[in-house]
């Protein structure tokens, strides 16, 4: 099976036609989208619509799956039926990444929302709960990575995303460490009153968190059409959402500034080292 050829197949039969994606679209079923990731190459029809395809465009379902017209009947077979069960087992596999997902997103903007309210979801087990989990939600992605047949085309908006993610991450870091350092140094930052400091550094982590979200959200979604994979921006969002988590909830704990100097300089240490292991063993894996 040949994707490409499929799709440039499709997309002469239907100029021959003189049939529009839209018009094609609707008489097999199917929106003029689908149709334009055929011809594109970036998908492949389903093989429950390939007969309704086969007829409207006048070619052989044989024709179709190879990509060829006047293929073998015997080799056009072989390809349905393995393309068949690709699907099916890619149809579950969305379905399980979509529940993942789900629940992913749920427990991060829980989590989230908590420590930068200042909940106690974290209890007296500051930082290992985000460092586990965010180790556990490394973990999920690293083995999905096996089981999804994703796209390695990446979008426009999929290129910016990568550099924003870590810009987002980056700039939490600093903030925190700019505003430890002065307060270490007896400095309110930016002349700001003592009250004022942790509202403001507040903001800036919940701006950074909802930044990471969205991001996170895009790449799932993304992910789950097929138009991205899992990458190191992925990694990057995921690690910002639960760095700034952290740093939330110490804001909320702020009990002397030696006492969280001593907490964030290692758990930042830790999630670090998690983006670096994880990307090295996403690495290794695709070598495989």
């Amino acid at each position: 099976m040949d994707k490409r050829k499929t799709g440039d197949l499709i997309r002469k039969a239907r100029i021959e036609k003189q049939y529009t994606q839209t018009e094609l679209g609707d008489l097999i079923g199917v929106t003029n989208k689908a149709v334009s990731r055929w011809e594109n190459g970036e998908s492949f029809p389903d093989v429950g619509i390939l007969e309704n395809l086969s007829e409207v465009l006048g070619i052989r379902v044989q024709d179709l799956v190879v990509g060829e017209i006047q293929a073998d009947q015997d080799t056009a077979l072989t390809e349905i039926v393995r393309i068949a069960k690709l699907q099916k087992r890619l149809t579950r596999n969305k379905v399980i990444w979509f529940i993942e997902a789900i629940l992913i997103l749920t427990y991060s903007m829980i989590l989230g929302y908590d420590s930068l309210s200042g909940g106690s979801v974290a209890g007296e087990n500051l930082g290992w709960v985000y460092l586990i989990s965010l180790g556990a939600v490394f973990a999920i992605l690293l083995f999905q990575r096996d089981r999804i047949n994703l796209s390695q085309e990446k979008e426009a908006m999929h290129r910016l995303l990568i550099p924003v993610a870590l810009i987002s991450g980056v700039w939490v870091i600093l903030a925190m460490g700019f505003m430890i350092a002065m307060l270490s140094h007896g400095i309110l930052p930016f002349s700001l009153r003592a009250s004022a400091v942790g509202p403001f550094f507040g903001y800036q982590f919940i701006g950074a968190f909802v930044v990471d979200f969205a991001i996170t959200g895009w790449y799932f979604w993304g992910i789950l059409r097929d138009k991205c994979y899992i990458d190191r921006g992925l990694f990057f969002s995921l690690a910002g959402l639960y760095l700034t988590a952290m740093y939330g909830d110490l804001l909320h704990r702020l009990s002397s500034v030696d006492h969280v100097r001593e907490m964030v300089i290692p758990e930042t240490i830790l999630v670090i080292a998690e983006v670096a292991a994880a990307q090295i063993l996403a690495r290794a894996r695709d070598r495989v």
